[in-house]
Parts: structure tokens; C-alpha cells; sequence
């Protein structure tokens, strides 16, 4: 797709995928190179687990182990105790250009404590995040946990290792990203034509519901439809789909993301002489729906016809 209204810049992150194991430091070769004998998380500092996950999921369990740096072993027991710290949060947000939000304090449970056992290097902890709880504010969080204070052992924190960032996006079955191929009339401006293929990304906000955002021309993405003018390119203002689908995964409606109708008067809705359909085994979704503006003309401003194409997950 045509580059007309941003140039996306291209970050590199750090990610540690549920579906992976976390790369863990050696602390014992950490201790020999001349660390202080100290307690943190076995992972670089800040680093992240990235977890996209299935929206039928209710609950989710994530290990959190705190790890003894030192060159020798403790006969008694360390207490390591940790808490949530929103400035990690925001310290990777101003660092990598996202826009992540602060997990609700009510969503998730820390351990009350980390205990590495005696004569032992490891501990075990356990971060419980409720998703049904999550869906109520959004799907999308971050959660920055850091090691407050060491308790037996050394008694000391290793500071560049003592935070760890979890990011949980909830993610539907209809969550990706699709390539668009298909018509375009805008029946009070003829001269306006589609701007296929295009590349939209579908975004869960419920389980069954999608928001559709351009990423390949905007930046940061918004919900938006580019079309060509006959001389160059544009885009309807206020105008961009939210997607519903049934249990039978007919599309069930389209409403304009920006109010239906928005302040310009344009509502999205569905036709349905349309196939409007998402086959599972094709990973397409057949959709035809239109744009209202009953102030320009009745009774529709412009119909679409298309067919979205899955061709990956969201980045």
C-alpha cells in the first residue's frame, strides 16, 4: 500500500512469547565476573513477556522466579518481595512509541512473596491475571513488576535486574492482520474509486468484536478507509468500521467507530444482500456494508464490497 500519509517507523523490541521459554542469566557466572552478591529476576533488565491471547480465556497464570546472584549458597531462606510500578510502564512507552495503559490494580495478584528455599539459587513466583475482569476496562495492559526488598541471604537487590514488564493483549479469533481487495462507489462522487489491495489490521475490543485500523498508512494507526480521488490519495474523516460478529461467525453489524453517526453526519451499516461471512477455513470474511451521509445524499454515500484476506497475526 502506498506510504501517502505516515512513513512507519520500525522499532526492535525485546519480546519473551509465552510460547518460548525466558532466556535466564547464569548468576553464578554473573557472581564470578564480580557482581555483589545480590537477588533479581533472571532476565535482562525490563525485559518483557509479550502475551497475545485467545479472548475465551478467563484466567491466566505467569511465573515470576527471583534468582540468587552470588558465588556461594545461603543455609536459611530468602524472602523477595515485589510490587507493581507504573513507571516501567511508562518508561516503555516513551522508549518504544507505544501507548500501552497501566493494568487495574483489581486484574491481577502478585505473590505476596518470592522465597528462594535454602541452598538454593531459585525461586518460584506466580503473577494471576483475570482476563474476564481485564475485558472490562479493555484489552490491552501493561503491568510493571520490580523487587522491593531482599530478606535474608545477601539482604541485597540487583538493581539491573530487579524489573520485569508483562504485556497481556486479548486477542479474538478474528484478530490479525488481512489484506482488502474488492469495489468501491461513492455515489455522490463518482471520480472517488478504491485504492485495492489495502492492508487494514483487525483489533480485538470484545470477543466478538473487531475495530479496523489502517497501520500501513498511519502512523500511529487509526481507523480509516483510503481511496484514490483521481488525482491522488485520501481518506473519509470520521469514518472508520467497528466489525460485529455473531456465535455463527456472520458478520452481524458495522457501526462507524467515530459515533454513529459521527459529527459529520457518516454512519457505517451493514448490507445485507452481502455474503458478510468469516470462513475459518479460508480465513477470509466476505463483507459489504455501507457509508450514510444523509446530509449529501440518500440513501447511501458509498458501498463496499470486499473480501478481507488473513495473512498474519498483528505485530
Amino acid at each position: 500500500m502506498k506510504k501517502i500519509l505516515s512513513t512507519i517507523t520500525v522499532m526492535s523490541l525485546l519480546l519473551v512469547f509465552a510460547t518460548g521459554c525466558k532466556q535466564q542469566r547464569d548468576f553464578l557466572a554473573d557472581a564470578k565476573a564480580g557482581f555483589t552478591d545480590a537477588v533479581g529476576f533472571g532476565d535482562d533488565n525490563n525485559t518483557i513477556t509479550n502475551l497475545a491471547i485467545d479472548a475465551s480465556v478467563t484466567s491466566l497464570k505467569q511465573t515470576l522466579n527471583a534468582y540468587l546472584s552470588s558465588s556461594k549458597l545461603y543455609s536459611g531462606a530468602i524472602s523477595v518481595t515485589v510490587a507493581a510500578n507504573s513507571t516501567i510502564v511508562d518508561d516503555y512507552n516513551t522508549n518504544n512509541g507505544t501507548a500501552y495503559d497501566v493494568m487495574p490494580s483489581d486484574v491481577y495478584t502478585l505473590p505476596a512473596s518470592i522465597t528462594i528455599p535454602a541452598n538454593s539459587k531459585e525461586g518460584p513466583g506466580e503473577v494471576d491475571i483475570d482476563i474476564t475482569k481485564m475485558l472490562t476496562y479493555g484489552t490491552s495492559f501493561a503491568l510493571g513488576v520490580e523487587i522491593t526488598q531482599v530478606s535474608g541471604g545477601p539482604g541485597a537487590i540487583l538493581t539491573a535486574h530487579s524489573k520485569h514488564l508483562f504485556i497481556i493483549q486479548v486477542k479474538n479469533k478474528y484478530d490479525g492482520v488481512y489484506s482488502i481487495d474488492g469495489t468501491f462507489k461513492d455515489y455522490s462522487n463518482p471520480a472517488f474509486q478504491g485504492a485495492y489491495p489495502l492492508e487494514w489490521q483487525l483489533v480485538t475490543t470484545g470477543p466478538k468484536q473487531c475495530v479496523v485500523y489502517d497501520a500501513a498508512d498511519f502512523n500511529p494507526p487509526i481507523p480509516a478507509y483510503v481511496f484514490y480521488t483521481g488525482t491522488g490519495y485520501s481518506y473519509f474523516g470520521s469514518f472508520g468500521l467497528v466489525v460485529n460478529f455473531d456465535d455463527n461467525d456472520n458478520v452481524a453489524s458495522v457501526t462507524n467507530y467515530y459515533g454513529q453517526p459521527s459529527g459529520n453526519g457518516r454512519s457505517a451499516n451493514l448490507n445485507p444482500a452481502g455474503v458478510n461471512k468469516y470462513d475459518a477455513s479460508t480465513g477470509t470474511i466476505s463483507i459489504s456494508y455501507w457509508m450514510d451521509q444523509p446530509a449529501v445524499i440518500t440513501p447511501h454515500r458509498g458501498q463496499f464490497d470486499e473480501t478481507w484476506t488473513y495473512e498474519g497475526p498483528r505485530p
